[in-house]
């Protein structure tokens, strides 16, 4: 191999465009929900800072943490009309709009870790068409997903068994959150995930549902004493969204760029996400004095789920969605079978 070829071979490994695929000039502001302490949100920034890197400085990546740029609500219309260029949005917010690409972000006890949810998702992005055409229709691509860890209970009473959320006040959220609760014979309440403190402090809520890592950035812990191991299953979430037309416009060597180093954001998540779970609930205890309570009916817990898929699965035939929902479904259980 010639010093020619050699000196191709590492500007490639080194991230560098090889001569005739310079990258162009970006400035990209990127809408966030969530503060950056979050683990899915260190990705995030990481992810900005590689490609930044990759393109020797040419594709800048400005992130605007906790709502900056407009409210969670608001950003999947803010990233379609393209007032900004990229951003995270909580798919759940969006079921009419993101029925099927949505659905990951909303089912209780139907993905067993953070790592799975988001290996799944990003599978069926790539497999089912109907996904992809419902980012289209909103004029928005997906570079890719996260996974959040399974979701805990933070409360102000122990909860050991099922007989123990009887008329709990429980954070809830969505479509189907409140269906658990109701299953449960607890009192869902509907709560923005920073009204849970004062909630709980207040006496409105007697347990806030978050995953570990929330609970603990959003201090929950302080005035929610009792950690139940009982698990409600991990979540798909934030996917990091392009404006489409921008996305299409972008030379193929950089819609790959994306791509590439989106793609190891998701490796980087899942070196990270086994851990985040344990470290967290020490933290807390660390920090409030939590006392960690053992659930004993978690088969009966977990007993519930079928129950949401086919619920959907309905709702979705009545909408004239019901064969790639049974596809989706179907995908979704062979893989996490697959995946335990």
């Amino acid at each position: 191999m010639n010093k020619v070829v050699l000196s191709l071979v590492a500007l490639v490994l080194a991230g560098v465009p090889a001569r005739g695929q310079e990258y162009p000039d970006i400035s990209i502001r990127f809408g966030h929900t969530f503060p950056p302490t979050v683990g899915f949100s260190r990705i995030d920034q990481w992810f900005a800072e590689e490609m930044e890197r990759r393109s020797g400085g040419r594709i800048k990546i400005k992130i605007f943490w906790s709502e900056a740029l407009g409210k969670n609500t608001e950003m999947l219309d803010l990233i379609g009309a393209g007032a900004i260029e990229m951003g995270s949005i909580v798919p759940s917010f969006f079921p009419t709009r993101i029925p099927l690409a949505g659905i990951t972000n909303a089912l209780p006890l139907a993905f067993d870790s953070a790592r799975q949810a988001q290996i799944i998702h990003n599978e069926m992005v790539q497999n089912i068409p109907e996904i992809q055409a419902e980012y289209r229709r909103n004029n928005v691509w997906p570079i890719f997903n996260h996974g959040i860890t399974v979701f805990r209970i933070l409360c102000t009473k122990p909860v050991a068994a099922i007989e123990d959320f009887k008329n709990l006040r429980v954070r809830s959220y969505g479509e189907h959150v409140p269906r658990l609760w109701k299953a449960l014979g607890a009192v869902g309440i509907t709560t923005l995930p920073p009204e849970q403190y004062e909630g709980l402090q207040r006496g409105k809520l007697d347990c806030a549902y978050f995953p570990n890592d929330l609970h603990l950035q959003l201090k929950l812990h302080e005035v929610g004493k009792f950690w139940s191991s009982a698990s409600f299953g991990a979540l798909a979430t934030q996917p990091a969204l392009i404006n489409l037309a921008l996305w299409e416009k972008l030379p193929p060597h950089v819609q790959k760029l994306f791509i590439d180093v989106g793609r190891e954001a998701v490796l980087r998540e899942h070196a990270i996400a086994d851990k985040s779970d344990p470290d967290s609930l020490a933290e807390m205890q660390r920090l409030g004095n939590v006392k960690v309570v053992e659930f004993k009916d978690q088969a009966k817990l977990d007993a519930i789920g079928p129950s949401f898929f086919d619920q959907w699965i309905e709702n979705m035939i009545s909408k004239g969605l019901g064969d790639p929902a049974k596809r989706l479904v179907d995908y979704w259980r062979k893989r996490r079978a697959e995946l335990k």
